[in-house]
């Protein structure tokens, strides 16, 4: 199961469309056949429509509210954990993730400068996104 944090991977809208096709495109490759949640502000969701409609994924659109779509992400992994998911891949860096450590094995994928130290920390595994997008000038 996998919870995908469309505005963390956009970088608030900061990339251009292309680069995150190819972030998400990494991201779909790890979670194959697998149950995904995918969430993004709505100001985000009609620039990026063309990186994420074709993937197959769950997607739920967040409010402008601070950390709204963690929020919508963090219920559906709630949900998966409560059906006996032992396994979740977080597609995010923010920290409040976390304490879903302590009911499954965290399989993060981030931005190196984005994960918080705390998740870091909590994750069985990391995997940065970093190498696909040009380096910072």
């Amino acid at each position: 199961m996998a919870v995908i944090d469309g505005d963390n991977l956009t970088k608030g809208g900061e990339l251009h469309v292309s680069e995150v096709c190819r972030v998400l495109s990494r991201i779909a490759d790890t979670v194959t056949a697998c149950p995904v949640t995918f969430a993004m502000q709505r100001r985000l969701a009609v620039r990026y429509m063309t990186a994420y409609s074709d993937l197959g994924w769950g997607v739920r659109f967040a409010s402008m509210a601070a950390d709204a779509a963690d929020v919508l992400l963090h219920e559906a992994a709630e949900e998966y954990v409560a059906h006996s998911i032992t396994d979740l891949v977080v597609a995010s860096g923010d920290h409040m993730f976390s304490d879903l450590a302590g009911s499954a094995r965290l399989h993060v994928i981030s931005y190196q400068r984005s994960l918080s130290r705390r998740l870091e920390l909590a994750a069985s595994t990391v995997t940065f996104l970093d190498d696909l997008l040009p380096a910072a000038t």
